[in-house]
């Protein structure tokens, strides 16, 4: 089965720590959520296939190009979008000027720009923000800039690491809705703590441990793997422990 994203024996340390061993999988075009414990190596894949990060060992091929061959990086990083867990921002800017900026790192053309950080606010509910400052902003509204910035070029793959920190309940329905109504567009990949947002966005989830692969499949068949006594409020949660549990991670 071919995906949008194709790791085989990846691997990546910090110093002598080795926090991805020997990873393989592959990510299906749609929705794909990523849980998994602190620790676990979420965030260290994100940054390889956002191409920050060159794998240590093993290959990796993000919408079938070649994260090593310099050609490719290239090709990878306009069609994809990032968004990092912690994400910085030139507090003059204000909201469209910075969406403009970041479709001109992205190379949009220059006379599509005003259009595509027009779009990009509205898809987040930014609109009425749209000309203040960054600096101005709450934390949930700056997290949405940074959302909005990993769509403005129209990628055809986003890869979101943590969005919903700092988004209220309400900002993490629309955020919701928001890559339901993408996902036929262009395929995302969501790394989350929530394992609500599994249970109402995923159509494929990856729980990582110790970086290995602990489980890929659907939603439904990781709530079956769950014992009734499994720490969780939900069945899907109670999934989620047990297949922890069988690896010998914490949560």
């Amino acid at each position: 089965m071919s995906g949008v994203v194709e790791a085989e024996n990846v691997s990546q340390r910090y110093g002598r720590r080795l926090v991805i061993n020997e990873l393989s999988l592959t990510v299906p075009e749609g929705i794909t959520v990523l849980l998994g414990p602190n620790g676990a190596g979420k965030t260290t894949l994100l940054e390889m296939i956002a191409t920050l990060r060159m794998p240590a060992n093993g290959s990796l091929s993000v919408l079938g190009l070649n994260v090593i061959r310099r050609a490719d990086l290239l090709q990878i990083r306009r069609r994809t979008g990032f968004l990092p867990q912690f994400f910085g921002f030139p507090a003059g800017f204000t909201t469209l000027e910075f969406l403009e900026y970041c479709g001109w790192l992205k190379k949009v053309p220059s006379g599509d720009l005003a259009t595509a950080a027009t779009r990009a606010a509205e898809l987040v509910h930014l609109t009425s923000v749209a000309d203040r400052p960054l600096r101005s902003l709450s934390g949930g509204m700056r997290r949405r800039v940074g959302i909005a910035q990993a769509l403005v070029h129209e990628p055809d793959l986003v890869i979101l690491d943590e969005p919903a920190v700092g988004l209220d309940p309400q900002q993490r329905m629309q955020f919701r809705a928001t890559v339901r109504d993408l996902a036929s567009q262009r395929s995302f990949l969501i790394s989350t703590h929530l394992v609500e947002d599994v249970e109402h966005l995923a159509a494929q989830v990856i729980v990582l441990a110790e970086g290995r692969v602990a489980f890929h499949g659907t939603p439904n068949e990781l709530t079956v793997l769950g014992r009734a006594d499994a720490p969780g409020d939900s069945p899907l949660e109670r999934g989620y422990s047990t297949v922890l549990e069988k690896m010998g991670a914490g949560g």
